[in-house]
Order: C-alpha cells, then sequence, then structure tokens
C-alpha cells in the first residue's frame, strides 16, 4: 500500500550531520512560529462576582448599622442621642411627685391643646457613663384652650421613659397612646436654659435640642380616647372623675385657662 511504501522510504532515510542539522533547524523555527499559550494570569475581573456579593451584604447590613442621630448643638462633651427600634420597657420608673391640680396648669406651665398623635419613637441619649432611654410623640394640635400654641400646629413632645410600641401595653395613661389617636394634652413648654447631666457635668444635654416640650411624668399630663374608652387619671382629676368624652375634659381643662 502506498503508506507502507512512504514508512519504508521513510525508514531508509539515513541523514548525515549536516542533514540531520538543517532538519533540527527547521524544527525549532516552525515551533518559534506557532502561537504559544499563554499562562492563566490572577485578574482583578475574576474578583467581580465575589465583589458584588461584599457589596450587596454591606447594603443589606447597612440599615443595621447606621443609626438615626439627632442633632445636638448646645449639648457639652460627649453626649449623643438617636433613635432605636428597640428599648428596655420598665414604664413611668417610680412614684410621682405629689401635685395639685392647680400646680399642673400653672406652675408647669403647661399648654392644653386637643390634639392627634402621629408618631411615636424611642430614643435614648448616651451620656457615656449611663444611657438614658426615652420616648418621643409627634402631636398635631386641633383646638388650643391655654398656651401659645394654634390649631395645626406640629410639635414633639419629650417622655423620660420609653414606650412599647409594638403592642402599646401598660398602666400609665401614657403608655396606651397610638399613632392616630386623638387626646387632650398638657405639654410644658422647656426653657432655654435647661440642661441635664449625669455624674459630672461634662457631658451635658440642652433638653430643648431633643424637643421645645416635655411630659413630665406618663400619668397627670394627658387624657386619651382609647378602643375601651377615655383613660386619665381619675385620682387627681376627682372632680371629672366620671367624664367619659373628651368633650367633658375640654370644658373642665377651660376653666383652668386664663
Amino acid at each position: 500500500m502506498k503508506s507502507n511504501t512512504i514508512i519504508s522510504a521513510w525508514n531508509g532515510v539515513n541523514p548525515d550531520d549536516a542533514a540531520r542539522a538543517r532538519m533540527l533547524g527547521n524544527i525549532h523555527a516552525r515551533a518559534a512560529e506557532q502561537p504559544q499559550a499563554k499562562p492563566k494570569l490572577f485578574r482583578p475581573a475574576t474578583l467581580a462576582p465575589v465583589a458584588a456579593c461584599l457589596v450587596l451584604a454591606v447594603v443589606i447590613a447597612a440599615p443595621q448599622l447606621r443609626r438615626d442621630y439627632i442633632d445636638l448643638p448646645n449639648a457639652a462633651g460627649n453626649v449623643k442621642a438617636y433613635f432605636v427600634d428597640d428599648a428596655p420597657i420598665s414604664g413611668s420608673e417610680g412614684a410621682l411627685v405629689a401635685l395639685t391640680v392647680d400646680e399642673i396648669f400653672s406652675e408647669w406651665s403647661t399648654d392644653s391643646v386637643r390634639a392627634t398623635v402621629l408618631d411615636l419613637r424611642n430614643l435614648v441619649v448616651d451620656f457615656g457613663r449611663e444611657k438614658s432611654y426615652r420616648a418621643l410623640v409627634t402631636l398635631e394640635v386641633g383646638e388650643v384652650y391655654r398656651g401659645g400654641l394654634a390649631a395645626g400646629d406640629v410639635i414633639e413632645v419629650m417622655m423620660y421613659f420609653p414606650l412599647d410600641i409594638k403592642t402599646g401595653c401598660g398602666n400609665d395613661v401614657m403608655e396606651n397612646l397610638r399613632v392616630g389617636q386623638t387626646g387632650i394634652f398638657l405639654p410644658r413648654r422647656y426653657s432655654g436654659d435647661e440642661y441635664e447631666w449625669v455624674g459630672s457635668d461634662e457631658n451635658t444635654l440642652r433638653v430643648r435640642d431633643i424637643a421645645e416640650f416635655g411630659f413630665p411624668d406618663g400619668q397627670r399630663f394627658a387624657f386619651l380616647e382609647t378602643d375601651d374608652g377615655l383613660i386619665f387619671d381619675r385620682e387627681t382629676f376627682s372632680e371629672i372623675a366620671d367624664a367619659t368624652t373628651l368633650e367633658e375634659v375640654a370644658a373642665y381643662v377651660k376653666t383652668h385657662s386664663p
């Protein structure tokens, strides 16, 4: 066969040294002309999927790491304040300071308004050595019985204890606050020179950096409409202990307005 003839002819070839050198030279030349396989390099592009995953993880985790800080332009030292989703719920702690009705309306310089709850948020004031958990209530004023507010005003009122916003459980009147709820409120307007500190006064909070108004306690400064009826401190406001509507409360509050 033709292939056997070629093989026999090739086996009969016995090149001399010069021919063998020429053949080897031709083989090396042809090998040099062939494209060489490039080694695989570790390129940054191969990290793209990993980097994308890391970025996504950071984006997802960011809301957990970010704090909604409250600006405290008049604070001294390392005082910080920021909103929190979860706070230790303990209610309005401690025995209430004895107050008469006249003291609540007059000596505490409270405003008297009918308003709707727009928002409830818990916050923490970090004094460095100690953290104080509180709540901030946003109210839209509907009717004014006493004070310098006007219908349509939106105010923020600080409370000195946090709220169980999810369930609204609690014994104090204020612990029953709900967004959308209507009530008659007696917020106290802070003066510009009221400050707080823990221990030494090196870390000092100007109260009005948090809110213009405050509720001195969670029991005696609100009358709330709830699904279970009207709730308020009937012992303190014994003159209207049998009241069942906000209209009755409004008529009473007006008698204590100048």
